[in-house]
């Protein structure tokens, strides 16, 4: 081997590690992206269970798409360790790392779709819930009148309560 060869294949191996660490990034980001939004979903419809019971069969789709973000997760460490793995069979490897990252984006599109379906479900089962229960809607509201803040019902007009 020539000097050039062997500095041109130190440059090779440092625009892979620079590679490899963008990719270990965008999954980390994915994972937390899809964690953080279904978990916090799932989280802000559950304290509102009491209330609106109907909203259980909304809120399932949330916990679901967290567990494929954290597929997500898996998918990249898996991806990564082949990336690792002996010189011998390096084609195999390669093959290996593709599969793990298209489970790793497929998990991500699946996490994804399912937090949209959740929210639409969501705003469905809120929908029929005031058309169905107009009087259990909350209509309460903060209003001044007179330089005091009153609560008021808003679907009644009643004045319920007065705050100093």
């Amino acid at each position: 081997m020539t000097e050039q060869s062997i500095e041109q294949q130190k440059i090779n191996i440092e625009i892979t590690k620079a590679h490899l660490g963008i990719i270990t990034d965008a999954w980390i980001n994915a994972g937390r992206a899809i964690i953080v939004l279904c978990g916090g979903a799932a989280i802000a419809l559950m304290t509102q269970v009491s209330a609106i019971p109907q909203i259980t069969d909304a809120i399932i789709y949330f916990p679901i798409g967290a567990i494929f973000g954290v597929l997500i997760f898996v998918c990249g460490y898996y991806s990564q360790s082949s990336f690792f793995q002996s010189d011998s069979g390096a084609e195999k490897h390669r093959k290996i790392r593709e599969r793990w990252r298209f489970f790793g984006k497929l998990s991500f599109i699946i996490g994804f779709s399912l937090f949209i379906y959740g929210c639409w479900q969501v705003k469905s089962t809120l929908d029929n819930f005031k058309a169905n229960n107009p009087s259990e809607v909350g209509c309460h509201q903060l209003q001044q009148i007179d330089d005091k803040t009153y609560m008021v019902d808003t679907c009644t007009g009643e004045v319920e309560i007065f705050i100093q």
